[in-house]
């Protein structure tokens, strides 16, 4: 019987008796080897869903939490992991871990576990390090999410440059729907990668463009194409994550109507 604890503490020991500087060379097919192992003992099981990736500097929890909200209120079961925390349809549980994508095995362990309990969509908060480590590879991506770059996280990355490379890679990877923030100066970074959808959302251009926005007393009030949204989430950065979340809904067929009241609904 595969013991994923037993497995990590064997790896642990063999890197120790590794010089670094050889470790450092070889890493990425280190990385590349387990993740696809981890894949491979688990079956694959992210084949079977519809993954949804968010990247991005800032965002990334917040998107992730209103689209599993999203999804989940469609009818669908939906299984989310984040910062925030983890879900699998109505169990929820904290992220005690000290990284916000868990490790291969882990991954692929939840993925399993979130396929065996009939889940349709899996939303996933995607890293910079976590693909960095290649947590990524093994998963098939059904969708990916950009909300913003900032340079951040570029000393464990080296460069500015390698920080959004990182990033990209998701969307290299990811082929049928790209969810793109259209006000993001780096925007053209993420937006010019092929996939058979495409949508754009921002705050004065894009495919989703958020009108009339406004404070209110219980957050943040704005108009989409005709469908008024009063959100309790503050100011204009949380607009933005509220559009990443119903342009993704709107990739799924999900109308602004049916996504209104699930917004409305988070505090």
């Amino acid at each position: 019987m595969f013991s994923e604890g037993l497995l990590d503490k064997n790896l642990r020991s063999i890197k120790k008796l590794i010089p670094k500087s050889v470790f450092d060379f070889f890493a990425p097919v280190y990385h590349t080897m387990l993740a696809y192992a981890g894949a491979l003992i688990y079956g694959f099981p992210s084949r079977s869903m519809k993954v949804i990736g968010v990247t991005g500097t800032k965002g990334k929890s917040t998107v992730t939490f209103l689209v599993s909200k999203i999804m989940e209120a469609n009818g669908d079961g939906v299984a989310a992991i984040g910062s925030l925390g983890y879900k699998i349809k109505n169990k929820e549980w904290p992220n005690t871990l000290k990284m916000t994508m868990p490790g291969r095995f882990k991954l692929q362990k939840f993925l399993a576990e979130a396929q065996r309990a009939g889940c349709k969509y899996v939303v996933l908060e995607v890293t910079s390090e976590g693909i960095k480590q290649k947590r990524h590879l093994g998963v098939k991506f059904d969708c990916a999410v950009f909300t913003n770059l900032h340079k951040e996280h570029v000393e464990s990355h080296g460069s500015f440059e390698n920080y959004y490379k990182a990033k990209q890679e998701l969307f290299e990877r990811t082929k049928n729907i790209h969810v793109i923030n259209a006000e993001d100066k780096h925007v053209d970074l993420f937006g010019n990668f092929p996939a058979k959808h495409k949508i754009f959302y921002g705050l004065t251009k894009g495919d989703l463009v958020a009108h009339k926005i406004r404070p209110s007393e219980q957050g943040t009030s704005f108009e989409l194409y005709s469908t008024d949204f009063n959100t309790h989430l503050a100011g204009e950065f949380n607009v933005m994550n509220c559009l990443a979340a119903l342009a993704v809904g709107a990739m799924y067929k999900i109308d602004l109507p049916t996504m209104k009241p699930i917004l409305e609904s988070i505090k």
